[in-house]
């Protein structure tokens, strides 16, 4: 029996964090397990007849030692789109963190913020919020911004428009109820996997939004290592760049050590930080 642990899970199609999400599993919710990885760091489950992998660490396992092994091959990352060039405004840094919220990572990552008089974007996933009502809270005490990351993480590379206006919408509905604020940042939709296609700014414009991506991506998610976040960051920060990093989807330890040092150092060589602002578009 694998069980989802304190925190809503990606359901992935692959046993690796670059593997297209096909739902988010709520926290706590117990499912057959079907498999395991080679290395046993990743555990195939059905989820209401959607087959699909889970990180261990992330869940409780219990008796799961006879478990077969899946040699299943991994497919090719879905290619991001192109980032964006910097933004105007000076010695400014536009700090970012995708598939949030999370209980334990959002509240420590924006404690290191505020450390630093520094102000983020956090780009969510509709379905984790409403189980989240007091990170919310804190985040928009502080003046942060919440930007849309879709309800449940599917790459928009090829999907339907139905499904794409619903994964816009349920999110912001679900953000507006949490309490978040009639904003700029509000308006800012960041595409999971920043996998796009030809629909994708249009809709997102028919629907008001403006669709972001970034400048420095320092690939947290990979788990690199504390000093290689940092390392990256800062051999890589310029005026206007827009920083890529994450509060949710697995471990983000490092992430939040990475940033304890490296603000600090950057807001020394004169940076500030701010969140980033996007108009309302569309009619």
């Amino acid at each position: 029996m694998i069980t989802i642990g304190d925190a809503a899970t990606n359901l992935r199609q692959s046993p690796t964090t670059n593997s297209p999400a096909l739902i988010v599993i709520p926290a706590g919710t117990a499912m057959e397990g079907t498999g395991v990885n080679n290395d046993r760091t990743w555990y195939r489950v059905n989820y209401f007849g959607t087959i699909g992998w889970v990180f261990a660490e992330l869940v409780i396992a219990e008796c799961v030692q006879d478990l077969q092994v899946v040699d299943e091959p991994i497919p090719a990352p879905v290619q991001p789109a192109q980032p964006q060039p910097p933004q105007p405004g000076g010695m400014v840094l536009y700090l970012s963190f995708d598939d949030g919220p999370h209980p334990t990572w959002t509240p420590q990552i924006l404690d290191v913020l505020q450390q630093s008089s520094a102000k983020a974007t956090f780009f969510q996933i509709g379905q984790q919020i409403g189980a989240l009502g007091d990170v919310m809270q804190q985040l928009i005490a502080a003046g942060m911004g919440v930007g849309n990351h879709t309800w449940s993480h599917p790459s928009l590379d090829g999907i339907a428009r139905d499904e794409f206006i619903a994964q816009l919408t349920r999110t912001h509905d679900a953000q507006v109820v949490a309490g978040a604020p009639e904003s700029p940042s509000l308006w800012c939709m960041r595409p999971p996997y920043g996998a796009t296609d030809a629909n994708t700014r249009p809709w997102a414009q028919e629907l008001g939004y403006t669709t972001v991506l970034w400048t420095i991506d320092p690939q947290d998610w990979a788990l690199p290592g504390t000093q290689q976040i940092i390392d990256h960051i800062l051999t890589h920060a310029q005026p206007g760049a827009i920083l890529l990093s994450h509060d949710g989807g697995g471990n983000r330890s490092q992430t939040v050590d990475a940033y304890r040092v490296a603000l600090p150092q950057l807001a020394a060589q004169g940076y500030r930080f701010e969140a980033i602002t996007c108009a309302r578009t569309g009619p």
